[in-house]
């Protein structure tokens, strides 16, 4: 055990994880799942998160960030990582977040409970009594409405990769430095995937699985493909695993996993004819789509949990957000327009008035929340006199529920305060955003997701702390250009057109208000 954890702490300290924002382990996230499910978790402004393998905190810390009213604790085995997000803490002068070097086998049993608790990237990569101690700190430490979010490695869509894995480590026996045995990995499945022979399925997979590689960094396949452990095991196996520790099986965090998007209604017919059971039927669907990785919520196995049927009674007192496409797609059998909202899988055609209604009521928004009872209002708006509203009402809940699967809308638990509808005069970011800007290549949105940055955002983010007019902007860039001279040659601002460029400044700081990257005041 103890010869695995310091190869693992080893490993980790030579090459960083990735420590980036996991939107789907988000307070809000986690507490929509609960109250889905009948369970009325933190509200999340006011409440105690625990990070399980936080790295350097690139998750926590613009959580923290976001929740000033929230207390934060990380804690990794990695004390590099720990330095290094510590540091960014006290560059960023927050005072509700704190990261700490530890190992979860010496959590401390005092009594302290969190409303959230996040292990990303942790179960399948630990040993068996790691993980037990991961579930027994859940189960002690969760307050009585908390939740937990879990993601770990599933079969049976693991058993491919497992192969990948076994090549990997095969090639690089006896490497010692992290670097090189990652090159090896890289080397090895190159070699299997243009050397295998013609003509079978083999070959076709690993010429997939060499090609996904090239998006992947040292980084992951280091921590996740050739980790010193990787335990994949079923989704049934990890509920029973929950469960006898105390736990239940909440949901999935992620909405897009929902059987009545990724199922046609004859397949869930025969799902419902051969289990009633929900762990059963969720098993029987990894089994159809060959899932690999999964992302958990569990409660106290105590808490009161109502069924499916829940969601719709939740909904209603929520906020609700969506910015999906719009587009004409023709008419239906009485003439009546259609349109399009969404792409591709995640979209949905409609010619109803009620529901064309309310996609653009959203989009006006964007990237505000609006409340259920606004949204019920424009519903009532194009309904006939006379209506049942609280038919209508139950009727519309249900639909935002399967347009939530369908990712065309988001869940709020709160209304959306801190993210500006506008630029303003005088355009804000966060601290720690103008910080990623200088620092690394994305940022992280206020709606906890990562986008890649230009250098156009590169060169304006650091600028918007909310005391330069566009004006006083375009000044800073034209300036910044002539202190870089001709040696800068990769400044994408027209700075020696005025027009042009207080033009581009609002085409930019547009984007960014509707990338949720603008803050109020």
């Amino acid at each position: 055990m103890n010869e695995i954890t310091e190869r693992l702490k080893a490993d980790y300290d030579a090459v960083a994880y990735e420590s980036e924002p996991q939107p789907l382990s988000h307070p809000n996230r986690l507490a929509v799942v609960a109250a889905m499910r009948g369970l009325a978790a933190a509200p999340t402004n006011n409440c105690k998160v625990l990070e399980i393998g936080c790295a350097s905190g690139g998750n926590l810390i613009p959580m923290a960030e976001q929740l000033p009213g929230s207390r934060f604790v990380g804690f990794d085995l990695s004390p590099r990582q720990i330095e290094v997000g510590s540091g960014v803490i006290g560059e960023l002068g927050l005072t509700n977040v704190e990261l700490r070097t530890q190992d979860l086998m010496e959590f401390p049993d005092d009594g302290s409970t969190f409303d959230y608790i996040i292990a990303h990237g942790l179960y399948s990569w630990v040993p068996e009594v790691v993980r037990r101690q991961l579930m027994q700190v859940c189960q002690k430490h969760l307050s009585p409405n908390g939740v937990a979010y879990i993601s770990y490695n599933t079969f049976p869509g693991w058993r491919t990769r497992g192969i990948i894995r076994d090549m990997m480590l095969f090639h690089g026996r006896g490497v010692a430095s992290p670097d090189q045995r990652a090159a090896k990995g890289r080397e090895i499945v190159q070699f299997i995937s243009e050397r295998t022979p013609e003509g079978n399925y083999y070959r076709d997979m690993m010429k997939d699985l060499h090609g996904s590689f090239g998006e992947h960094s040292d980084s992951y396949l280091l921590h996740e493909l050739i980790a010193a452990v990787n335990e994949p095991l079923h989704f049934w196996e990890f509920v029973e695993q929950a469960k006898g520790n105390g736990l239940a099986y909440l949901g999935d965090a992620d909405n897009l996993a929902d059987i009545r998007t990724m199922l046609s209604v004859p397949v869930r017919e025969m799902l419902s004819k051969m289990t009633t059971d929900e762990v059963a039927r969720d098993q029987y669907v990894d089994f159809l789509i060959n899932r690999s990785f999964r992302r958990s919520v569990l409660c106290r196995a105590e808490e009161v949990i109502a069924g499916p049927g829940s969601a719709a009674s939740a909904i209603r007192s929520m906020h609700i957000a969506g910015n999906p496409a719009e587009a004409p797609a023709g008419t239906n059998a009485n003439g009546q327009p259609v349109f399009q909202f969404g792409v591709g899988r995640h979209s949905i055609k409609v010619s109803d008035p009620q529901p064309i209604a309310v996609f653009r009521r959203l989009r006006q928004a964007w990237p505000s929340a609006v409340p259920f009872s606004e949204l019920m209002s424009v519903v009532l708006g194009q309904s006939p006199r006379g209506s049942d509203e609280g038919k209508l009402a139950e009727l519309f809940a249900e639909a935002i529920d399967f347009w939530y699967a369908l990712g065309l809308v988001e869940l709020w638990i709160r209304p959306l305060e801190t993210i500006a509808s506008s630029a303003g005069e005088y355009p804000r970011t966060t601290r720690f955003i103008r910080w990623q800007a200088t620092h690394h290549r994305s940022i992280t949105t206020l709606r906890h997701m990562r986008i890649k940055m230009d250098e156009l955002l590169r060169q304006i983010l650091p600028l918007l702390d909310g005391k330069r007019n566009r004006n006083a902007l375009a000044s800073e860039l034209v300036r910044q250009r002539e202190a870089a001279g001709a040696a800068r040659t990769d400044n994408p601002w027209p700075t020696h057109d005025p027009l042009k460029l207080k033009q581009m400044i609002d085409t930019v700081l547009n984007g960014l208000v509707a990338a949720s990257v603008l803050v109020n005041g």
